[in-house]
């Protein structure tokens, strides 16, 4: 519970970099063959409006395992 004086603390946004990084590994993943172009089209819609990391790891959850995204 928070008194008046405080506020709510929520996930920081995305970074433009972070973002950046998930079009790329989704770019790889279509260059490799492991997304139609649809399916990349699709995701990288969705990467465009996602608002926090959690949302582009489900994005790129089932492209080889160097390639997904995490904060460090």
């Amino acid at each position: 519970m928070t008194s008046s004086f405080e506020f709510p603390t929520y996930p920081a946004r995305l970074s433009d970099a972070e973002r950046d990084k998930a079009l790329s590994v989704l770019r790889d993943g279509v260059a490799m063959g492991r997304l139609s172009h649809d399916t990349f089209i699709r995701r990288m819609e969705l990467a465009l409006a996602a608002r926090r990391l959690e949302e582009l790891a489900v994005l790129t959850a089932d492209l080889p395992t160097e390639n997904r995204l995490s904060r460090l």
